[in-house]
């Protein structure tokens, strides 16, 4: 697993999460209100079964992306990420599920933001193909 983002700053120095949980395995945040992660699916993956990796694993890689985007801002201040929790998941639809080998990439866009919670919307593809998108509420604890 790659474990960077753009700048070559460890994923893990943005996410509270560790292995084996991990489902992200890079990021590039491309602007205030955007980002684009990466997952490449492997094996040994928590959520991978017979090959696929269910629909759990696919919620658990936009949530943990959405964290690495706030966990920008905790490294950028010299802080430790924050535990972050979905408060709320709406307009969920998945096309397709991933397999070992397939690369999951995923653009975030954060719609709004109050304080701690923001809703953002999701979309994540394989070689192009939309497979899943949602919106979610996530609350960062502070």
């Amino acid at each position: 697993m790659n474990n960077t983002y753009f700048g070559g700053v460890e994923v893990f120095k943005l996410i509270p999460q560790r292995p084996p949980i991990v489902q992200i395995s890079s990021i590039d945040i491309t602007s205030e209100l955007t980002a684009t992660s990466t997952l490449l699916v492997t094996d040994d993956n928590y959520f991978v079964f017979d090959g696929v990796m269910y629909e759990p694993g696919l919620v658990e890689h936009i949530a943990q992306s959405a964290a690495a985007y706030a966990g920008y801002e905790s490294f950028i201040n010299n802080e430790e990420p924050h535990l972050g929790y979905i408060g709320e998941i709406k307009k969920c639809s998945f096309w397709g599920l991933p397999s070992i080998n397939d690369e999951i990439t995923t653009n975030l866009e954060v719609v709004s933001k109050f304080e701690n919670i923001s809703l953002i919307k999701a979309q994540s593809f394989i070689d192009g193909k939309l497979i899943v998108e949602c919106q979610m509420k996530i609350f960062i604890k502070m």
